[in-house]
């Protein structure tokens, strides 16, 4: 759409540029997630626009801080006729029409409505389709995309980044990057959030459950509880990438964790005074809290069964 390319890269300072560059070229016709049944991309356009600028990474669960939302984000039948009546219009200047759906896996059964003009688009048609897990994609439509998978960015940059940018101090940045696992906007939107170090959510409710003191492990669940739904299911993740550092420590010689100095502490205790099998049941415990977080369940009580689960880890043991 470059009016003036360079090199077969656009210049980035003709009209087309410019105006593609902040979301309001006519022929380019973008799909988000929202959050409302009877919500379609156009109607939140507006906020978009507000905020993309100055973000340089940003996922998902950012755009869903951005409005202030908590509810599960969707690509929805209406949005999808709505990118089906926008395909049936002509160019608005006559040349390239682009299709941009970010969330593709949020696509469910509703996608299929795509299937002949993502298969047969007509000339000077593209749909480029953006996601952060294509083994979440229908099949349907994944087997009629070309697939490009865009690679982790490395430890080092993403620490260099976020100091450069002053988003935390050092050991913020790297409990973050160790559970962003490559991605730049999952730790950005993690610091970003200033609500915690997840290790000291683990870590004191580890302690309370040890203590079993009944009161504190309700005011632990309370604590737990203010966290809004991502941040909750990052939570979770983030215990995910503790216990598989731990039990990767723990059987590899010479394996170096990606866990900080009180979490590499509590890891060598938790092999020392606590069943291997047991773990590994608490692992999966917790991998079925974020398939129930994803589908609306309740945080109060998930953060419950949270504790309970630590103290019934320790006391088995």
């Amino acid at each position: 759409m470059c009016s003036t390319p360079e090199n077969g890269r656009p210049c980035l300072r003709c009209k087309n540029c410019k105006r593609l560059n902040h979301w309001i070229y006519p022929d380019l016709h973008l799909t988000v997630p929202t959050y409302e049944s009877n919500q379609i991309t156009k109607n939140i356009l507006s906020e978009w626009r507000i905020f993309i600028e100055g973000n340089d990474y940003f996922n998902i669960n950012s755009w869903a801080n951005h409005l202030g939302t908590t509810s599960k984000p969707n690509i929805t039948k209406k949005q999808c006729d709505d990118i089906l009546q926008t395909y049936n219009l002509k160019s608005y200047e006559g040349g390239k029409k682009i299709f941009f759906i970010w969330g593709t896996e949020l696509l469910e059964k509703e996608g299929n409505r795509l299937l002949k003009i993502i298969e047969e688009p007509t000339d000077d048609t593209y749909f480029i389709f953006i996601a952060y897990n294509k083994n979440q994609i229908l099949p349907t439509i994944l087997s009629r995309l070309q697939q490009i998978d865009i690679p982790p960015a490395s430890d080092t940059e993403i620490m260099d980044y976020c100091s450069q940018r002053e988003l935390g101090d050092s050991n913020e940045i790297k409990e973050a990057v160790n559970l962003g696992d490559g991605s730049i906007s999952e730790v950005i939107n993690i610091l970003t959030s200033k609500e915690h170090l997840f290790s000291e959510y683990l870590l004191s409710g580890l302690r309370t459950a040890y203590q079993g003191n009944g009161l504190e492990m309700m005011k632990w669940v309370e604590n737990i509880q203010k966290l809004n739904t991502g941040q909750f299911i990052q939570f979770l993740q983030y215990q995910l990438h503790f216990f598989r550092e731990a039990i990767a420590g723990h059987n590899q010689r010479n394996y170096i964790k990606r866990l900080l100095r009180s979490e590499q502490k509590a890891a060598n205790w938790l092999f020392n005074n606590v069943r291997f099998l047991e773990v590994f049941r608490l692992v999966e415990q917790i991998d079925h809290y974020i398939g129930s977080m994803n589908q609306n369940a309740n945080k109060k009580i998930l953060a419950t069964n949270l504790i309970l689960d630590y103290k019934k880890l320790i006391k088995r043991s």
